[in-house]
């Protein structure tokens, strides 16, 4: 607890956050791994120095993560970047607020269905505070 009685959030070490990172799973290409989930953290750890809150919606990230996967990533990577984004979940790096049809529609929402229903997400606290 800190003084005013509030619990603090403590962050994660710089270890665990390595750790994190690397266990993060990557699909598959032919000639190795899809970059996307790594394109992704890297645009999130730029936002962060920068002074990001934490708080990532798909719309304000789309433009620069297709404009990264279309430099830096395989031949498709761009029009698949709603992967990224939605699976980051999955190696628990953040948290996802959707509306609940498409938490449970079983598959990956489109760019656009994740822009028309304001799709966000968060990093774990911890891994946020850590970074910071």
């Amino acid at each position: 607890m800190n003084h005013s009685g509030e619990s603090e959030v403590l962050g994660m070490t710089n270890s665990e956050i390595l750790k994190l990172f690397s266990s993060i799973n990557c699909a598959r290409l032919a000639d190795g791994y899809a970059p996307h989930k790594p394109i992704l953290v890297l645009l999130l750890l730029e936002r962060i120095l920068n002074g990001h809150a934490n708080g990532f919606s798909f719309e304000e990230l789309d433009h620069d993560l297709k404009k990264w996967l279309e430099k830096y990533g395989s031949t498709n990577a761009s029009s698949t970047r709603n992967e990224p984004f939605w699976r980051l979940k999955n190696d628990g790096v953040w948290d996802i607020t959707a509306p609940t049809k498409l938490m449970s529609q079983g598959s990956t929402p489109t760019p656009n269905q994740l822009i028309e229903a304001h799709v966000s997400a968060q990093l774990k606290d911890g891994l946020y505070q850590g970074i910071r």
